[in-house]
């Protein structure tokens, strides 16, 4: 186990590059990329960010790192070798996904998407009758053909809580293709398993695993601390999920034991806010609420 100390304070977004060489780290105003192996770092300071785990990736080569600025407040592209930081588009960037082809998805208030592939992106928009609720995470299928949300309801004029559906949609049009009621009380991070296979989110003190192929179908898991789930990540195997949140301890839960934790690891850095596996499932990190970064082998 090694802690790494950056100049991030909370550490609410964390993301390995392609290759698991690179590990960005985020905070309110901050972006920390960690050189995995040399263990330095190369830091920027941005504006008006939030940080929320979902709104934090890397491009599929791993030479840039996307950063969800907020509602509203466009989207950033940082190249992390020269730090240049072109703007794509001024729309709501609470959470972002982007597939292995470069498509990227931007969700808060509404839906848009753009291309890296594309010289000049800049954002499609689509049709107001695409979504008119508010995104509280999204993730890619492992095909880049469909992407899952979790969203919530517009009721007269106001805003329920988190999670009264999740979808799945089209990536070409945003087109609803799946849609259940769920039972989550949270916006936040979602994840898809690298094999389609399953969606995950935190519903307020539970976890929800909703089956990729039928979403109607579902696992809810109550968090052992009792306590609300801030960061979750799934293991390149697709059997294991990590969850954090509201102390110091890195959860397991275990598809084989019907998503029951199973393995704990307490790093005892103070609350632990975010949670990431390397791409080949070697190594995972987790980030805490006083900027430390905790990096461990992985034996699953």
């Amino acid at each position: 186990m090694l802690v790494l100390k950056g100049k991030s304070g909370r550490v609410t977004a964390l993301v390995f590059s392609p290759d698991g060489k690179t590990l960005a780290a985020g905070s309110y105003c901050r972006l920390d990329v960690w050189d995995v192996a040399a263990r330095t770092v190369g830091e920027l300071e941005m504006v008006f960010w939030g940080a929320p785990q979902g709104s934090l990736q890397f491009d599929p080569k791993g030479q840039r790192v996307l950063v969800g600025v907020g509602y509203l407040g466009g989207v950033r592209v940082v190249n992390v070798r020269t730090w240049d930081i072109p703007e794509n588009g001024k729309y709501d960037s609470n959470a972002l996904a982007v597939s292995l082809s470069g498509r990227v998805i931007v969700a808060g208030g509404r839906i848009g998407a753009f291309d890296l592939t594309a010289k000049g992106p800049g954002p499609r928009k689509w049709s107001k009758s695409v979504s008119p609720d508010t995104i509280g995470g999204l993730d890619f299928y492992p095909d880049g053909e469909q992407f899952a949300t979790v969203e919530m309801k517009h009721v007269r004029g106001t805003l329920r809580d988190w999670g009264d559906c999740v979808r799945v949609r089209a990536a070409e049009d945003g087109r609803v293709v799946q849609e259940a009621k769920s039972d989550s009380k949270r916006g936040g991070v979602l994840r898809v398993s690298p094999d389609g296979a399953w969606i995950a989110f935190p519903a307020a003190k539970f976890l929800l695993v909703h089956e990729g192929a039928d979403i109607t179908r579902f696992v809810k898991v109550q968090s052992p601390n009792k306590k609300p789930i801030t960061g979750l990540a799934f293991h390149p195997s697709g059997r294991y999920l990590a969850t954090v949140g509201g102390d110091s301890t890195v959860r397991l839960h275990d598809r084989d034991a019907g998503w029951a934790v199973t393995r704990t690891f307490d790093w005892k850095i103070g609350l632990l806010k975010s949670v990431a596996f390397s791409p080949d499932g070697t190594l995972a990190a987790a980030g805490g609420e006083k900027g430390q970064v905790v990096l461990w082998d992985v034996d699953v």
